[in-house]
């Protein structure tokens, strides 16, 4: 029927057009609702404490809801220390997570940022060239230490099962024989493995934990009341308090002092004239704010 209109040519041409149009539209409400809604909610800082519109709530990792600290008790360490279905399926997941990118899906330090690296991240799967082995004891101290220097950081901060769990996972990529450790090695790494019960902190929301921050610190702690030498450096009183009460560092001296105001002016209520000042104006605010931390 439409053959009547337009030829066949002409057909394919709008055809071709209305795709264009509709890939344009989906791009641009890609971009207006998902991608411009997270650039602009991530660089906006918060007010007064509290998450502004735009932030993704609780499905923000940083504003996940508040959770009651827990102590995971000790787990017999024979079961760490074997690689049951389990382990190894946990070890997969955190391999993934955390190492993938450099070493490779398969282990052979081949991953997305491999090419990049100097050194370049170890192959799993052949046996020469470990640094500190590729026993179970060896591996943890690769964990727990990390290689300074290099892209391999320290994970001692991940839980004693995940650390068996990954190692059991990365002995598993490599199909030569890894090697045992001495018994003594073993039974020291059992002991340490039944007594590290795992405390679970307690978690808040960081907007919740800055509000809590700002309502704890009082202003009026450093005395900045109004004179000639307050008055130069400082705007904001208030700010300028809080500043100083998160930072202690600037008790250190003068300069010390001097870097941390200029570096945050003027956000953290110091003026950022303050770079024009001489240095012996900065002592004579800096004596100031220490005399006046004795006398509170």
């Amino acid at each position: 029927m439409i053959d009547r209109y337009v030829s066949r040519e002409e057909l394919r041409r709008l055809l071709s057009a209305l795709v264009v149009i509709i890939g344009a539209i989906s791009l641009y409400a890609l971009f207006a609702f998902i991608i411009l809604p997270g650039i602009l909610s991530k660089n906006r800082p918060l007010v007064s404490g509290r998450p502004l519109q735009g932030f993704s709530g609780w499905l923000d990792p940083a504003e996940q809801p508040a959770a009651k600290g827990y102590t995971k008790p000790p787990v017999d360490p024979q079961r760490l220390m074997t690689p049951t279905a389990e382990m190894t399926a946990l070890g997969a997941q955190l391999y993934k997570r955390d190492c993938a990118a450099c070493h490779g899906a398969q282990g052979k330090g081949d991953g997305p940022s491999a090419a990049s690296l100097k050194p370049a991240p170890r192959d799993f799967t052949h046996p020469d060239g470990w640094k500190n082995g590729h026993s179970i004891t060896q591996i943890l101290k690769t964990l727990t230490s990390g290689f300074p220097g290099t892209a391999m950081a320290s994970y001692d901060s991940m839980s004693p099962k995940n650390k068996m769990a990954l190692i059991h996972h990365v002995r598993s990529l490599g199909a030569f024989a890894h090697g045992n450790d001495p018994a003594a090695n073993i039974e020291a790494l059992k002991k340490r493995l039944a007594l590290s019960a795992e405390v679970v902190p307690n978690k808040i929301p960081v907007s919740q934990a800055i509000a809590r921050i700002a309502a704890a610190v009082r202003p009026a702690d450093l005395h900045l009341n109004d004179d000639g030498i307050v008055t130069l450096f400082i705007h904001d009183k208030d700010a300028a308090a809080r500043f100083l009460l998160a930072n202690p560092s600037w008790r250190d001296a003068a300069a010390r002092l001097t870097r941390l105001a200029l570096a945050a002016a003027p956000g953290n209520g110091f003026n950022a004239s303050g770079a024009r000042h001489s240095n012996t104006q900065w002592q004579t605010l800096y004596n100031r704010l220490r005399a006046r931390e004795v006398r509170k």
